[in-house]
């Protein structure tokens, strides 16, 4: 059967945080917050993308 899907619990502590990105002609990757439309990092990994993603604190999704 299918995999079970659990909903983490949202908190200040624990905002939903979803991120759009896009690749640039110069080979950078951008991250744009889905809630508050910042621009959160332009980085030319994925891992430090993600990095960048955790540190962002939008307080829109703290409020969703």
């Amino acid at each position: 059967m299918g995999k079970e899907r659990r909903a983490m619990p949202r908190s200040s502590s624990n905002p939903i945080k979803v991120f759009a990105r896009s690749l640039n002609k110069n080979g950078m990757s951008d991250s744009i917050c889905l809630f508050c439309f910042s621009t959160v990092a332009s980085m030319p990994t994925e891992q430090e993308l993600e990095a960048k993603e955790n540190d962002h604190l939008c307080w829109q999704a703290m409020e969703a």
